[in-house]
């Protein structure tokens, strides 16, 4: 093998290890955006803890999900858990309840979406699929995700004694925006149902 051929080799496998170094940089940058709910300390929690565990939400309960539901593909309910808030590293996090706001927010996030996507072009193709599956929130696994990332907020929101009353946000608000999410499964609903039950024991919730 000639020199020039191994040098040209070189730099043939050097572009797209350049690119993926890029990108590992850049989704980095989702450690830094945080949302409305806490930690147990106080401090907000970032859009990646949010990301781990929706994903660990999904990964926990496929068990229970595979009872309810036939071919269930495992690995890509867990991949559109994972990405899902990726497009938040330049849109930032908007509360589920600002109704507005996430209605204004989607021309940004499909703007994000694509500055992504275009640092790496073989792995960005994937992720737009996957983004845009999830939004669309139509295939059993988009809707599992989807659900796991509605979920999660209450569970944190419970653990770290964060209330919903400074808010306004009531059990009535709780049920139009989150209860559509999981209703298609009773897993999820059974979840549901025991954190509005702890939610109010706590006060951290009222029902009107």
């Amino acid at each position: 093998m000639s020199y020039d051929r191994n040098i040209r080799l070189l730099a043939d496998t050097m572009q797209p290890i350049q690119d993926i170094y890029q990108l590992i940089l850049e989704l980095n940058k989702l450690k830094l955006v945080f949302r409305n709910t806490t930690t147990h300390s106080d401090r907000k929690e970032s859009t990646a803890e949010h990301s781990w565990s929706v994903s660990m939400i999904t990964m926990m309960l496929m068990g229970e999900l595979k009872k309810e539901f036939a071919d269930i593909n495992e690995l890509k309910a867990i991949k559109l858990s994972l990405i899902h808030d990726v497009v938040e590293i330049y849109a930032g996090d908007v509360i589920a309840f600002d109704t507005k706001a996430r209605q204004e927010k989607e021309k940004i996030e499909a703007e994000a979406l694509e500055r992504l996507a275009d640092i790496y072009p073989p792995f960005g193709q994937h992720l737009r699929e996957l983004w845009h599956e999830f939004e669309q929130g139509e295939s059993l696994e988009a809707k599992i995700a989807k659900a796991a990332d509605a979920i999660c907020p209450i569970f944190q929101r419970l653990k770290a004694k964060q209330s919903y009353i400074p808010f306004n946000i009531t059990i009535a608000d709780l049920e139009k925006v989150k209860y559509p999410r999981f209703a298609f499964s009773k897993t999820f609903l059974a979840l549901y149902q025991q954190l509005k039950v702890d939610l109010l024991d706590k006060t951290l919730i009222v029902n009107s």
